[in-house]
């Protein structure tokens, strides 16, 4: 019965994972990791980097496995975006809950890159210390126009992939105890050894 329960949880996992929308956050094997932002008409690519781990130069996107030094990175892809000026300002997020159910950004302000012009590569320092939640507040200010802002939220400090390697592990190591049992059941009860 548990056993039945386990395979229908994940054909039901497989199902939902072969009919989500495609997603477009990924360009090509050397630039795998980086995401794609749409603010208005203008595309940016942003890059993560963490020079640590097994692959210290791992491009990340939306989750940062350490904590310590982080790089992010931003660049226009359209010519239009270059003209603008460009303000990145990090921010902590204390209160998730309170993030997804407010109208209005919150936060405690890690770091502010002052306002410079999109013609060149903007890139943002610093060294996280705690996990968790932080967003990247995008503000490009064309002449003479309003600003157009964006939040790009990530995790920070998560291992993600050993997190999903050991409940992988787990996982199987439970559906082989599982296997064992049922045939151990099976193979007592046509011996006579289990009594009904």
């Amino acid at each position: 019965m548990l056993l039945n329960f386990i395979q229908k949880v994940v054909v039901i996992i497989l199902l939902v994972g072969s009919f989500t929308p495609p997603v477009f956050a990924h360009n090509g094997s050397h630039e795998s990791k980086n995401c794609f932002i749409n603010i208005g008409n203008n595309q940016l690519r942003l890059s993560g980097f963490q020079f640590q781990g097994i692959h210290p130069n791992a491009v990340y996107c939306r989750v940062f496995p350490f904590l310590d030094t982080l790089l992010i990175k931003l660049e226009a892809l359209n010519p239009q975006a270059s003209t603008q000026q460009v303000t990145l300002q990090l921010v902590k997020i204390d209160d998730w809950l309170a993030e997804i159910s407010a109208s209005k950004a919150s936060g405690i302000v890690v770091q502010t890159t002052p306002q410079r012009s999109f013609k060149e590569v903007i890139l943002l320092q610093t060294k996280l210390t705690e996990r968790g939640l932080y967003a990247l507040d995008i503000r490009l200010q064309a002449e003479k126009q309003p600003p157009l802002k964006q939040r790009f939220y990530f995790l920070a400090g998560i291992p993600i992939t050993q997190i999903l390697v050991l409940f992988s592990f787990a996982l199987l190591l439970l559906l082989a105890v599982l296997l064992f049992m049922q045939r151990t059941t099976l193979f007592l009860s046509k011996n006579g050894c289990v009594k009904k």
